[in-house]
């Protein structure tokens, strides 16, 4: 699993490149939830963060 904060500055024009690591990741069973760096240490991001980790860990404890 990977969470990835964006920093703004660092990855404008950028989306190409992502979008292909993106791609080759979820290939190998990551998960993606995109954040703004200006938005990472608002409470709603970081609730919705919790949902997503606690989800990922249901499945994983109903697979196993």
């Amino acid at each position: 699993m990977i969470l990835l904060s964006d920093g703004e500055y660092w990855h404008r024009n950028k989306e190409d490149d992502d979008k292909e690591k993106e791609e080759i990741a979820l290939e190998n069973d990551y998960y993606f939830y995109r954040v703004l760096e200006c938005k990472s240490k608002d409470i709603k991001t970081l609730m919705k963060i919790k949902e997503i980790t606690d989800e990922i860990q249901i499945k994983r404890n109903k697979i196993n």
